[in-house]
């Protein structure tokens, strides 16, 4: 069993960005599962998702490096020669793999695997990891078409995230036809476990009438 603190894992941007997953990730490493890495390329990609989402420029740059501070050997250097003589279906994501390679990590973490193919980074002895997925997981494909995957859905990978379902609506979301017109709303965590809690409390009262019709 190799040491955790040697075992090195590069996180990819589509990782770090969703809170839970980014503080899972950074939980772990704290108390030495894992050592963390990332790269000048990653940490952009993030600070632009971050702007893009709502934060101002002066809050993502700070996140940032409070981060670097935390974990001030994760940030990879000098791997930009790599890059030109990477091929992966997405040349975007050749940083990545770069990254990866120059700081002689055993791991990817990332939720995009299809642009990562086997053949390739078996190469490099690098193992892909990738968070999971479950019913209502709404991945976009590179073409741009949505997928939103169902009870026969693989339990990792595919294509990169873009939202999830509430688990009180998958069983509409299983009765739509093909062809059917789709509509989505955004909205919070705290919103869905109370949009749950409510369907739950329904539930819960059928019941118990039933229950009570039987007695």
């Amino acid at each position: 069993m190799i040491p955790s603190v040697r075992f090195q894992a590069v996180l990819d941007t589509n990782v770090i960005y969703p809170l839970i997953s980014r503080d899972l990730l950074f939980w772990f490493a704290h108390y030495d599962l894992y050592t963390p890495k990332w790269s000048k390329h990653i940490f952009d990609e993030w600070e632009e998702v971050m702007i893009r989402k709502g934060l101002n420029q002066k809050d993502a740059a700070k996140r940032i490096a409070t981060v670097n501070s935390a974990f001030p050997e994760a940030l990879v250097k000098n791997y930009e020669f790599l890059i030109p003589t990477l091929n992966l279906p997405d040349q975007k994501d050749r940083h990545v793999l770069a990254a990866a390679i120059k700081s002689n990590s055993n791991c990817i973490v990332t939720n995009n695997l299809k642009d990562f193919p086997k053949e390739v980074v078996d190469n490099f002895e690098i193992e892909m990891i990738s968070t999971a997925v479950t019913k209502g997981t709404i991945q976009v494909t590179p073409s741009g078409s949505l997928l939103i995957l169902m009870a026969d859905a693989q339990t990792t990978g595919g294509y990169p995230r873009i939202a999830q379902v509430i688990e009180t609506d998958i069983n509409t979301l299983a009765q739509i036809k093909p062809g059917d017109n789709i509509h989505f709303q955004m909205i919070s965590l705290s919103e869905a476990m109370k949009i749950n809690a409510g369907i739950e409390n329904v539930l819960f009262k059928i019941r118990k009438s039933v229950e009570l019709k039987f007695q």
